[in-house]
């Protein structure tokens, strides 16, 4: 196992982003997700009330 560093992109998003981090070959799973504070006025998070259908 290692590190290795991801560049996300979050332009298209207003900063925010909803990310799951796995090892393969491992159980290790965790999900991060929040917005990227720079100090100036952001939108709301752009899926609240979006439908997954």
């Amino acid at each position: 196992m290692g590190r290795r560093p991801v560049t996300i992109d979050t332009a298209g998003t207003g900063g925010w982003y909803d990310l799951t981090v796995v090892a393969e070959g491992t159980s290790f799973l965790r999900g991060f997700a929040g917005h990227l504070e720079n100090g100036r006025p952001s939108t709301s998070e752009p899926a609240l009330g979006r439908s997954n259908s």
